[in-house]
Parts: C-alpha cells; sequence; structure tokens
C-alpha cells in the first residue's frame, strides 16, 4: 500500500461528503420528470426501468426492463430481432439467445401465454409485437428523500453541515495519521506464481458472460508471456467461477501459489472498463489496485498493459524480448473480437453442439475481419475436435484438411500468436502423423507462451495426456 493512501482517502471521504451535502439541499427544490406508460393492469417507469402493477414493483432484470420498454413504445410495429437487440445492446455483441431468454422472463412476469398473447406476440421468423393498447404518461413529481417525507430546506441544511462536520474530522485524522503515527512500509513480498480468478461481470446481463471469461482467458495468455512466472492455466482457474464463500488463503493453497488476481471487465459499446486487484496469497492483503479503460479496438493493448503493471508491482525478472511481446498489439475490429469471443466461450462448454456454435462464430469473426489471427485458430480448433476421437461429430477427412488450411493461415497472419502454432502442432500430431513438424510447432508455441503446457493440455485434454504419458 502507497504511503500517502490514508489521506487519499480522507480526501476522497471529504470530496464525497460534500457532494452528499449538495444533493440533500437541492432536495426539495428539484424536480425530476417521471415517464410512465400503462398497458392493462401494468406501468412501467421509462427512467427507473421499473414496472409497477397496482403500485407493487415486479422484479425485472435491467435488460428484460430494457426489452420491454422497446417493446411498448414501438407498441403495435413488429421489431426485427435484430432491430430490437441494437437497441437493448447498442454496439455490444450478445449470444442469439439473450433475446428470447428476455422475451420469456417478460412473458412469466406478466402472465403472457404465448399461445393466446394478450401482450407480447411472436412474429415468426422476424421478430416480436407488443399488441396491448399503451398510455404514454408524463408527469412531474417532486424529489422525496430516502423517507416517506419530503425534506425541508431547514432539515437538509442541518444534513449537509453534518456530514461537512464529520468529513472534516475525517480529513484531521488523516492528517494527524499521516504526519506522526503512520506505520512503517510493509517489506516487499516474493511473488514467483499467481492466479487470475475469473474475472466477474458487474453487468448483472447474463448475455456479457463470455466477455467476461475470454477476457480473464487473455490475461492469463498475457501474464504467460513472462517466463520467471508461473500462472495457473486457465483450465484450473475457471474451476472457481461463481465461488464467492472460499477464503483467498485456502484458494492460494489449492493452487499453490503466492498471489490472487482478481477483477471485474465491463463492456459498454465501443469501451472496455477492468479493474483488477492484486492480493498476496497466505494473507489476503491487497497489494495493488487499478482501473482501467480503453477502447475495445485496443483491447489487446489493454490486456498487455495491465500484465505489465503486475509484473512491475510483484518485481518479477521480465526480459527485453517478453516486454516486447506484451506491448506488441494490433487494433482489432470490435465485432470480429467480439464474436471470436463468443466462439471461445462456446468451445471451452467441450460438447458437440458447442463445437459447432463456435465454429459459426469464428467464421464470423473471419467475415468481419479476414486478418484477424485468433478466428483462424479457433477455426482450426473447432474443425479439429469436431472430427476428433471421442466426439466424432464429422467424418476426420473432411474436418481436418479444413482445420490444418486455418492454422497455417493463423499461423501467417501472426507467427507469434502460441494459439496458432499449438492448433497447427496438434493437425500435425494426430491427422498428418508427423511427429517432427509437431513437435517443431509445439516448441514454438511454448516458447511465445512459457506456460505453454497447460494451454496444450486445456486445449486438447486427451491427446496432450497420451502424448505426454509415451514422453
Amino acid at each position: 500500500m502507497q504511503p500517502d493512501n490514508k489521506m487519499t482517502g480522507a480526501k476522497l471521504v471529504l470530496r464525497k461528503c460534500w457532494q452528499r451535502s449538495d444533493r440533500i439541499l437541492r432536495k426539495g427544490m428539484t424536480k425530476t420528470e417521471k415517464h410512465l406508460y400503462e398497458f392493462g393492469p401494468y406501468r412501467i417507469d421509462a427512467v427507473e426501468r421499473l414496472l409497477l402493477r397496482g403500485g407493487e414493483a415486479i422484479p425485472l432484470t435491467p435488460k428484460a426492463a430494457d426489452t420491454l420498454l422497446a417493446l411498448v413504445t414501438n407498441s403495435g410495429r413488429v421489431l426485427d430481432k435484430d432491430e430490437l437487440r441494437k437497441i437493448v445492446w447498442p454496439d455490444t455483441f450478445v449470444e442469439e439467445g439473450a433475446l428470447a431468454r428476455n422475451i420469456s422472463a417478460l412473458r412469466k412476469a406478466l402472465g403472457d401465454d404465448i399461445e393466446g398473447s394478450q401482450y407480447i406476440e411472436t412474429i415468426p421468423k422476424r421478430g416480436y409485437r407488443f399488441v396491448a393498447p399503451v398510455k404514454d404518461l408524463s408527469a412531474f413529481t417532486q424529489m422525496q428523500p430516502d423517507g416517506d417525507t419530503q425534506t425541508s430546506p431547514r432539515n437538509g441544511m442541518r444534513w449537509a453541515a453534518g456530514l461537512i462536520a464529520v468529513a472534516l474530522l475525517i480529513l484531521a485524522a488523516g492528517l494527524t495519521y499521516s504526519r506522526f503515527i503512520r506505520p512503517s512500509q510493509t517489506a516487499p513480498v516474493d511473488i514467483a506464481s499467481l492466479a487470475v480468478l475469473p474475472l466477474d461481470n458487474p453487468s448483472n446481463d447474463a448475455a456479457q458472460e463470455y466477455f467476461a471469461d475470454g477476457m480473464t482467458e487473455e490475461l492469463i495468455n498475457s501474464l504467460a508471456k513472462i517466463e520467471a512466472l508461473r500462472v495457473i492455466s486457465r483450465t484450473s482457474a475457471m474451476t472457481y467461477k461463481g465461488v464467492k464463500n472460499k477464503p483467498l488463503p485456502r484458494i492460494a493453497r489449492e493452487l499453490n501459489v503466492d498471489a490472487i488476481v482478481e477483477g471485474s471487465v465491463l463492456q459498454s459499446g465501443n469501451r472496455v472498463r477492468i479493474t483488477v486487484q492484486l492480493f498476496e496469497g497466505k494473507t489476503e492483503r491487497q497489494l495493488w489496485a487499478q482501473n482501467y479503460e480503453q477502447d475495445l479496438r485496443d483491447v489487446l493493448a489493454l490486456q498487455g498493459e495491465v500484465a505489465s503493471a503486475i509484473a512491475r508491482e510483484i518485481r518479477i525478472q521480465v526480459s527485453p524480448k517478453e516486454k516486447q511481446r506484451l506491448a506488441q498489439s494490433r487494433r482489432v475490429n470490435p465485432e470480429a473480437y467480439l464474436a471470436y469471443s463468443y466462439g471461445r466461450y462456446c468451445w471451452n462448454k467441450r460438447t458437440p453442439e458447442d463445437f459447432q456454435r463456435g465454429l459459426e462464430y469464428f467464421q464470423r469473426a473471419i467475415a468481419k475481419d479476414p486478418s484477424y489471427a485468433p478466428a483462424y485458430a479457433g477455426l482450426a480448433d473447432a474443425y479439429a475436435l469436431l472430427g476428433s476421437i471421442g466426439s466424432d461429430v464429422r467424418p476426420p477427412n473432411e474436418v481436418m484438411p479444413k482445420a490444418k488450411r486455418a492454422a497455417l493461415e493463423a499461423v501467417k497472419l501472426d507467427d507469434n500468436l502460441a494459439e496458432g502454432h499449438t492448433s497447427l502442432a496438434y493437425v500435425r500430431l494426430s491427422y498428418d502423423w508427423d511427429l517432427a513438424a509437431a513437435e517443431h510447432e509445439f516448441k514454438r508455441a511454448i516458447d511465445l507462451n512459457p506456460d505453454g503446457a497447460p494451454l496444450v493440455c486445456a486445449l486438447f485434454p486427451r491427446q496432450s495426456s497420451t502424448r505426454t504419458g509415451a514422453d
């Protein structure tokens, strides 16, 4: 922790208290607009995104509420699925089933029947239409305090004065702490291994879960480029997805690591915001935290920046070549990147149906950006496992040549992409039976990603475990 963090915290508290006091003083004098739509026994507040029946709130997720508002404000008109998705998730890529789940949740909340719809009608092969009559109501209401009665100016001033007094006391305490009783700095922690736990999705939108998982994987891959640092594989890290009640020291012991990285990621439009925290494994002491925000087109640079910052904080040795790899990045087509991320999300589920779905999204990514190498590596992996022993979904002589072409294209477009060399190595090993060529590609992949052995095992568990046993 930096020496002046206590003072910084006190200043932040003072600022927040001042802002809070200003808001309190304004209460009772400011009017806010409420925009209501009424249909049947229901009302929806367009400002609060709140569905009401007889004054009682009916719980909806934020995106379900947005879907209902889009339908209500376009009552009587057919909204195509693509148009509706763009309204609810503007400039954001989501899976096709997300919209259907929202419609299902709305029908359940409204007591609607798909067969005899009173509110939401399905238009086959097109989209949806809101069929109930809608009244557009607008009203201006006084702002209300947290309680049931309006805040008077006199009470507001008392509250504001009280908050400012508390803030000044906190600031004074911070000055005293900083000046006289600040403890000595903690000795540096020796960290040679870490795990990146699955990044949280704070949007509460299940349709964006794939993006958080994809960013977790990319951050792991970026850190794995540092040879002096042992990074736990994605497969092991993802077993802790959704685990909230297990202490970090226990997770660190289970994974045998010195440090844990936690955080969250949020994609909105063409912006990405990531929050990262680094903890000492055995004590759960926070060593570092930072927020980053970047254009989605620069997401690769963002991943490298976060990995480099973590490396600096743990004082791990990073070679000039590794620094160059972390700094290397290219701008990406946002739609191609999001389609690729969702393809990997499907592929990692490891079912024949998800391999096929992943294949389709990798093809979409390539259609958006034919020069995007990771999409070709993903395409190769999807074809390869569709034709592998254990899946047997499609004949090997049909899909393995396609996997080979895609893998060759991936390494042609980006020879520094470890995933591309891993994909090609697998084809050389399992289809060409060219052990020397496979070994060359595997070594190249591990050179690019020193923790490449877990990567190979994660991509092709059956084959890589067989090979390891033979070695």
